[in-house]
């Protein structure tokens, strides 16, 4: 599975990326206080073969928290960064969780399957932006088993930051199977657009007898969600006339 696609950045918070430098010279910039160095990570990640993905790697083991992250954070982008794949899974149990986020960003970016169960485990960190870090790389990632498991944190969760993460994840790949658990959850939840979003369910996958919930809606508070708890009663009714196919 290929690199997904980025833009080539020209700058770092000002400061042009060398990309037209020699790999000796992006090599001696590492040594640089930042952020020259930050920006020969930056080029190293975009530069093809195997001497910039050997430079990545042994940074990957630096004693530095900042230049593990860089180095992990520029082989999402290198050409030849899957061929790294073991050591991303190590730097997913770095003892930074800068570290560690960066990684879940770079193994989905990559499309690194075999990071998928480290990165459920991490859906258990104590830090928020893990959280959320694994939420997003698992959208990439994801396999038949995780709804129900993001879903469980969504329930339980007490941040909300993380529990509208795991809301837009659950929503991109919920199914007819498991539409119903998700559409009584976002139904009574506080979040404007998550009951906005469980008008938009049952009007794809509900049947008439869904219809009495979501006029309950057509008074919320929220403007969004009366529209769309019109559009989907709409969509209901034309759903239940519409003839049935023959088989």
């Amino acid at each position: 599975m290929p690199n997904k696609t980025k833009v080539r950045p020209d700058d770092f918070n000002g400061i042009v990326i060398p990309y037209d430098a020699s790999f000796n010279e992006l090599r001696a910039m590492l040594c640089a206080p930042p952020p020259q160095c930050w920006v020969a990570f930056i080029a190293l990640g975009y530069r093809p073969g195997g001497e910039s993905l050997r430079v990545l790697a042994e940074q990957l083991s630096s004693p530095d928290t900042h230049f593990r992250r860089a180095a992990v954070g520029a082989i999402a982008t290198h050409p030849d960064g899957r061929e790294l794949e073991r050591d991303i899974l190590e730097r997913l149990k770095d003892p930074s969780d800068q570290v560690v986020r960066e990684a879940c960003n770079t193994a989905a970016s990559l499309g690194l399957r075999s990071a998928h169960d480290i990165i459920i485990s991490l859906l258990d960190s104590s830090a928020d932006s893990t959280r959320i870090a694994a939420i997003t790389a698992l959208s990439d990632l994801w396999e038949d088993g995780d709804f129900q498991r993001l879903f469980t944190l969504y329930r339980r969760e007490q941040e909300e930051i993380v529990r509208k993460e795991a809301a837009w994840v659950l929503r991109d790949r919920v199914g007819k199977k498991n539409w119903r658990e998700l559409f009584d959850c976002f139904l009574a939840d506080e979040i404007p657009r998550h009951r906005t979003w469980a008008c938009e369910l049952a009007g794809a996958f509900g049947m008439t007898d869904v219809e009495k919930v979501i006029q309950e809606l057509l008074n919320d508070q929220d403007g969004h969600v009366r529209r769309a708890a019109h559009d989907a009663i709409d969509r209901l009714k034309e759903s239940a006339n519409s003839p049935t196919p023959q088989v």
